[in-house]
């Protein structure tokens, strides 16, 4: 009797277990890596030489060099940081809710000229993207915004002062 109830308790473990890969599984399948894919692309449109970010299998970002070798985030450059983080967030959000909306606080600080213009250019074509339609960002590259309302019409520049 005693082996009996142990064999059917195995079974259930056995059978419970295979249902949870097979869940797991389709989730990563139908979720987890269309995203990954997506932010791979994004990340294309900023360093096609470098490589492309991804998302390991703890759900941390790292960079994929061309040639195979894994860079942890740690190890990026904080303008790589930056724009990783960004990226991230601005696919997480297109992807995962229905918000159409996000606010940003100084994305663009403490990079250099050249990932400033490729932040401000991100959060320009994140409106576009299915899901959100606007980005607002506070900022005090007010050249950068400038230039982006003058070649693009649908960046809006307001300015707000407080005593």
């Amino acid at each position: 009797r005693r082996a009996e109830r142990t064999r059917r308790l195995e079974a259930v473990s056995v059978a419970a277990v295979d249902v949870l890969d097979r869940s797991i599984g389709r989730h990563v399948s139908e979720r987890i890596d269309p995203l990954s894919e997506t932010i791979r692309d994004s990340w294309g449109q900023f360093f096609t030489t470098d490589g492309g970010i991804v998302l390991n299998d703890q759900g941390q970002i790292e960079l994929v060099a061309t040639d195979g070798t894994r860079l942890a985030y740690g190890q990026l450059s904080g303008g790589q940081q930056m724009l990783a983080t960004l990226t991230m967030r601005l696919t997480l959000i297109s992807a995962t809710t229905r918000l159409n909306c996000i606010w940003l606080d100084e994305p663009l600080e403490h990079l250099d000229p050249t990932n400033r213009r490729r932040a401000a250019s991100l959060l320009v074509r994140a409106s576009g993207r299915q899901g959100i339609r606007q980005v607002l960002a506070t900022t005090y590259e007010e050249e950068t915004a400038r230039r982006l309302a003058a070649t693009d019409s649908s960046v809006e520049l307001r300015y707000v002062r407080s005593d």
